[in-house]
């Protein structure tokens, strides 16, 4: 029912996220969506929250554009939607990638690619090194002020009984 329903529609846009089979539709998104608020009775502003947001998940994944204003999430999420649509279900079978990736059924680039490409592009392992030598410093200059701060603020007491008086001396 889900291949001749949803698998009709080659090229995804958003109007598809929820052209299904009403059986398979049921199945793979209202029960989903609902099972969880009836079973633990959510207030119903969080249920609406999370219904907005598994909307917008749903609108940019079928958007049909893997240039979104995101980062990994997103992008991947819409590039392997793209691919499930045109293997006509062969792979790709859930958004985020992770349980594809997990069984194997991937087809394209999967999650790990995803991330890889995204830490490439933005540098990240320059500026993971740069954010550690920066706080590094950070720490090293805190620990200097430290303990110039406790050099010569406290005062030792030598007492001595020379005369019989007691004389207090300071370090500094």
């Amino acid at each position: 029912m889900h291949q001749r329903w949803h698998h009709s529609i080659r090229a995804p846009y958003s109007f598809v996220a929820n052209y299904d089979h009403p059986i398979a539709w049921i199945l793979g998104h209202w029960i989903p969506t609902h099972l969880p608020a009836i079973l633990f009775r959510f207030h119903v502003l969080t249920f609406y929250l999370m219904l907005a947001i598994i909307s917008l998940e749903e609108w940019t994944t079928y958007s049909g554009y893997s240039v979104l204003p995101s980062t990994i999430i997103l992008n991947g999420m819409a590039r392997r939607q793209d691919a499930h649509m045109l293997s006509e279900g062969k792979g790709n079978f859930a958004p985020w990638g992770v349980l594809d990736w997990i069984h194997g059924t991937t087809v394209g680039a999967d999650v790990v690619d995803d991330v890889k490409n995204e830490m490439e592009k933005h540098d990240m392992q320059e500026k993971a090194g740069d954010a550690m030598d920066m706080a590094g410093s950070k720490l090293n200059s805190m620990g200097a002020k430290m303990k110039d701060k406790t050099r010569g603020k406290g005062k030792r007491t030598n007492q001595t009984a020379e005369d019989g008086n007691v004389r207090v001396e300071s370090d500094s």
